[in-house]
């Protein structure tokens, strides 16, 4: 297992993954190892097929046969570059969210931090949770606020497990079709209100 103390994530909408995979190869082959992305989260990957990144581990949540198409699920993967612990969340929502595309992956990052006797060195751990998201721009009125809730408790509950041994922190990346107030061009969509919103008014919870 690989010890880390930083991660180097890439967030990419890749509009038909099977299409794209060979140039995406290429990219890593030119790269330098330490200079290739720890995880890639691709949103609308259009396939049901199992897929395959060399170098990584696939956490896949794919669009099912009835619900491809314009408006419906396009699917979504996690990379995850092997040698870095990890564990992915197979039920984040409920039933009522699934329109939701998501896929939440939890990241074990070590490092060696200054200990209390005789400036020794101990080994801490960041425990990581990342959520990768696709939300299709004609379902205008998805509600975030649930699953970032769902979030900020899971990463309460690891920053009580780890307790004075590590720390725990969430990431939350994707395509959320969802324009900022500020650099909105139309009229304000439900979606765009509640995407905004949501986090704000769950930090001002906690």
């Amino acid at each position: 297992m690989e010890s880390h103390n930083k991660i180097k994530i890439w967030q990419w909408n890749a509009n038909g993954f099977r299409c794209r995979k060979a140039i995406l190869q290429q990219y890593l082959r030119l790269l330098e190892p330490m200079a290739r992305p720890d995880m890639i989260a691709v949103q609308e990957t259009h396939t049901e097929d199992t897929l395959t990144l060399p170098g990584y581990r696939a956490h896949a949540c794919p669009p099912s046969a009835r619900s491809c198409g314009k408006g419906a699920a396009q699917g979504v993967c996690t990379f995850i570059r092997k040698g870095i612990a990890h564990v992915k969340h197979q039920q984040f929502l409920g039933s009522r969210d699934t329109t939701i595309e998501l896929c939440v992956t939890a990241l074990a990052i070590s490092d060696k931090g200054r200990g209390a006797r005789g400036g020794s060195m101990k080994k801490t751990s960041t425990t990581v949770f990342i959520t990768n998201i696709y939300s299709n721009l004609r379902h205008e009125k998805q509600k975030f606020k649930t699953l970032f809730h769902l979030i900020k408790s899971a990463t309460s509950q690891a920053q009580k497990d780890l307790a004075k041994r590590g720390d725990a922190a969430v990431i939350i990346c994707g395509d959320f079709n969802s324009q900022h107030r500020n650099s909105a061009t139309r009229p304000p969509r439900p979606k765009k209100g509640t995407f905004s919103e949501a986090p704000a008014k769950l930090s001002s919870r906690y």
